[in-house]
Order: C-alpha cells, then sequence, then structure tokens
C-alpha cells in the first residue's frame, strides 16, 4: 500500500512539474499608459495614384502604382491619427470604435478642394481611400480630379 502511494505522489509531482509554464516566476508586464493607440505604424501595401486634368497644355491624365508601398500613421492624440503623402496632410483625423475614419466627421474641418477622404482599419490592415476636385479653370489656374488609394498590411 505505501508502495502504491508513493508511485501516485510521485506521478502526480512530475506531472504538475511537467506543466509548470512559468519558469521565471516574474510577473507579466503592465502597461501603465491606460491610452495606446492601436492604429499608429508603418503600413505595407499597394498605392494607386489617378490624376485627370486640364492646364495650359490641355487635358491630360496620368496613374501611378507601387506595390510595395510604404505608409506612416502618426499617433495623433486619443483614437486619432495623422496621414501624410506628399503635400496631402491629413493631422488629427478620429478614428471610431469600428476603426472607421473620414473627413465626414463633425471635427474635421475639410477645406477648399473639396475632398472627400476615407478609410477603415481592419484586423492589421488599412484602407484609405481619396477623391478630390482641385484648382479652378480660370487662367493660370488648373483643375484636376485625383484619386489615390492605399491598402495596406502592418508590419509590427
Amino acid at each position: 500500500m505505501k508502495d502504491i502511494l508513493l508511485s501516485i505522489f510521485i506521478a502526480i509531482s512530475i506531472i504538475s512539474v511537467s506543466c509548470n509554464k512559468s519558469s521565471d516566476s516574474l510577473p507579466p508586464v503592465v502597461n501603465t499608459n491606460p491610452y495606446l493607440n492601436p492604429y499608429a505604424g508603418s503600413y505595407y501595401g499597394l498605392f494607386i495614384s489617378i490624376n485627370n486634368g486640364v492646364d495650359s497644355n490641355g487635358v491630360f491624365k496620368d496613374s501611378t502604382g507601387n506595390p510595395d508601398f510604404r505608409m506612416d500613421i502618426l499617433d495623433a492624440g486619443n483614437y486619432e491619427i495623422t496621414i501624410a503623402k506628399g503635400p496631402f496632410i491629413f493631422d488629427h483625423v478620429p478614428v471610431d470604435s469600428t476603426g472607421y475614419f473620414s473627413t465626414d466627421s463633425p471635427y474635421f474641418a475639410s477645406d477648399s478642394l473639396q475632398y472627400d477622404f476615407h478609410g477603415q482599419f481592419r484586423n492589421d490592415s488599412v484602407y484609405i481611400y481619396y477623391h478630390a476636385l482641385n484648382g479652378s479653370w480660370t487662367w493660370p489656374q488648373w483643375f484636376t480630379i485625383v484619386h489615390m488609394t492605399f491598402i495596406g498590411t502592418k508590419i509590427i
């Protein structure tokens, strides 16, 4: 009987030691900052730009695409981001609880470019769409319709 109890005790001891996954017994890391913007970071993906317009040389159209484009999205505050691409800077864009952002927000002031800028974060990806009417018909100004799209995955 003593041998059986000793065997059971040894078997239980071996099982409990082998199931112990905490080998260093250090406490888990706790983020002391309650705000952490999950959207800020670098994203790599497909960038497409299409321009249609009229200038002093007549009608023009050009398009470019880059399948390996890097877009940096910066933390601009609590549930806000900043996106910059060349001369286009969208600062303090609010992001709602579903990851959607847009210039339709009452907190985002649109300028005279008459643009539509919106997108959404889904899992580790971002989808950004930009469409704008820019300029005027009077000389020496020009008129352009700009379309830009970016679809990328966050690089951790």
